[in-house]
C-alpha cells in the first residue's frame, strides 16, 4: 500500500480498535506493512499512521510494540514538521510516566485504585506550548493532530491528572476550558463525560448527595451515535457505578 492508503486503512480500523478483533487486526497491517513504509521518505500520512498504531498497542497492553511505534511516529512528526504530533507523543509520555507509577495498573484501571503522579502533570504541562503560535498547518482528518485538537486535549487531560490528585475545582476548571475548545461532537461528548466524572468524584469526597448515571447514560448514547463505540461502552459502565453509589469509575482516557 502507498502511505495515504495505509493511512485511510488504518484510521478505518482505528474507529473500533477497542474491539480485540479489529485492535489485533490494525496490528498486524501495520506490521506487514513495515517493510514498504521504513523504506518511504518521511511523510504525514507514515508519521499519523505510526501514531494510530502507536494507541492500538496501549488499549491493547502490547508495551513494546507502543514503545516502537511511538519512537517510529516521533521520527516522522519532526521529519515533516509536525509539531502537534511531536506534542501528541510528549503525551503520550505523560501518559507512560502515569502507568509506571502504577506498577503498569497491576491494582486495576479505575479511579479508586489509580495513584496519581505529579511527574505525569509536570510532564504534560509542557504540551501548553505547542498550542500557541502559528502550528504547522499539517491536518490529514479532524482526529489527527492539530493546534485546535491539541488545546482541547492538553485541557482536558490535565483535567483528568487533577482528578486523580484529588483537586477538584482545578480539574473541573481544566475540562470548561477543554469544553470551549472541542471543535467536535466526539470530543464534546468525552469532555462532558468527564465532566461528569469530577462531580461525581467531588460529591462523594464530600459525604454529599451522588449525582445519579443518568446524564452519563445519556452522554454514552449521544457517543454511540456518534460512532464512538469505545466512550459509549465506558460511559455505560459508569453509569451504572454512579446509579449503585459505587467508586469503581473508569477514565475515558486510554492508559
Amino acid at each position: 500500500m502507498d502511505a495515504e492508503s495505509l493511512y485511510d486503512t488504518i484510521a478505518d480500523l482505528d474507529t473500533e480498535s477497542h474491539e480485540e478483533e479489529h485492535g489485533r487486526a490494525l496490528l498486524a497491517l501495520a506490521a506487514e506493512q513495515w517493510p514498504a513504509l521504513s523504506s518511504r521518505k518521511a511523510n504525514a500520512f507514515d508519521a499519523e499512521t505510526c501514531r494510530l498504531v502507536m494507541l492500538a498497542a496501549a488499549k491493547h497492553d502490547e508495551f513494546e510494540a507502543l514503545r516502537l511505534w511511538r519512537a517510529r511516529a516521533l521520527s516522522r512528526f519532526t521529519a515533516v514538521g509536525w509539531v502537534e504530533g511531536v506534542a501528541s507523543i510528549l503525551m503520550s509520555e505523560a501518559f507512560t510516566e502515569l502507568s509506571r507509577e502504577n506498577d503498569f495498573y497491576a491494582a486495576g484501571r479505575t479511579l479508586d485504585v489509580i495513584v496519581p503522579s505529579a511527574t505525569a502533570l509536570a510532564m504534560l504541562e509542557e504540551i501548553e506550548r505547542f498550542t500557541e503560535g502559528p502550528g504547522s498547518g499539517i491536518e490529514l482528518s479532524r482526529r489527527s493532530p492539530s493546534q485546535a485538537s491539541l488545546r482541547r486535549l492538553f485541557h482536558e487531560k490535565r483535567g483528568f491528572l487533577l482528578l486523580l490528585a484529588g483537586d477538584h475545582q482545578e480539574s473541573r476548571a481544566a475540562y470548561e476550558r477543554a469544553l470551549a475548545a472541542a471543535a467536535n461532537e466526539r470530543g464534546k461528548i468525552k469532555v462532558r463525560l468527564g465532566i461528569e466524572l469530577v462531580d461525581y468524584s467531588a460529591a462523594l469526597a464530600a459525604g454529599g448527595v451522588l449525582p445519579s448515571g443518568d446524564e452519563t447514560r445519556h452522554l454514552g448514547g449521544a457517543a454511540s451515535a456518534a460512532q464512538s463505540g469505545d466512550i459509549a461502552e465506558t460511559a455505560t459502565l459508569n453509569a451504572g457505578v454512579m446509579d449503585s453509589g459505587g467508586r469503581a469509575l473508569h477514565p475515558y482516557e486510554i492508559l
